[in-house]
């Protein structure tokens, strides 16, 4: 998937990964709402360790988006305000980052999977 920064015509939620509280669990930071080219599409590829996993979604941004990270493919106003109603978030698990085809400004592409319907802690 390649696209220019003008063919991010769709908005996103972002939380972005900022690493583990004291317990050891992954923390976020508040709610962002960015410009984003999604694409549902089941990609095969490797995790970390090798094993073979599916992805269920890419994205393409103009920023760099830490792995981990937790998105939410709509508008901040369209999102559920009672957490039992979160569904389709997704989590950042691999990042490609290149040049756009003139060769001037980087161009973030991710591959995403289906996250639990809850928010990793806000700190």
């Amino acid at each position: 998937m390649s696209h220019e920064t003008n063919d991010l015509k769709q908005r996103a939620l972002l939380w972005a990964a900022n690493g583990c509280d004291r317990d050891g669990q992954p923390t976020v930071d508040a709610v962002d709402e960015i410009d984003v080219r999604w694409v549902y599409d089941t990609v095969e590829g490797l995790d970390a360790q090798g094993n073979k996993v599916s992805y269920n979604a890419q994205v393409a941004a103009a920023q760099d988006i830490p792995l981990e990270s937790v998105m939410w493919l709509g508008e901040e106003v369209d999102f559920p305000t009672n957490s039992a109603n979160y569904s389709d978030l997704y989590q950042v698990k691999q990042r490609k980052i290149g040049l756009d085809v003139k060769g001037q400004t980087n161009r973030y592409e991710y591959l995403l999977m289906r996250f639990a319907n809850s928010l990793p802690t806000i700190g």
